[in-house]
């Protein structure tokens, strides 16, 4: 799971900026396959900010998760310090 913060581009679709956030931030070549999740989470001001007490929204985070197969790259971007990649059985052997 890589949680990149990144945006998307102007014109890109989702899939896209997937795509392009995953190369970036780790160096890998992905397909993406299919759309796993999709949720939100608000984040209230605080009372002492908000204006006659009431609590506005400060910050609306929505998360798009989907499964992406790699297809290139050998890891190594910039959010990779000190990890490797795994094939499926380790990682099932280890849970």
């Amino acid at each position: 799971m890589v949680d990149s913060g990144g945006m998307l581009e102007l014109g890109e679709t989702l899939e896209e900026g997937v795509a392009r956030e995953l190369r970036e931030e780790t160096g890998l070549t992905v397909r993406v396959i299919d759309l796993i999740e999709v949720f939100d989470r608000i984040y209230l001001e605080s009372t002492a900010g908000a204006a006659e007490g009431k609590k506005g929204p400060r910050f609306h985070y929505v998360i798009v998760d989907y499964l992406c197969e790699r297809i290139g790259g050998s890891g190594g971007g910039k959010r990779c310090d000190g990890s490797r990649l795994r094939e499926e059985e380790e990682l099932e052997s280890t849970s």
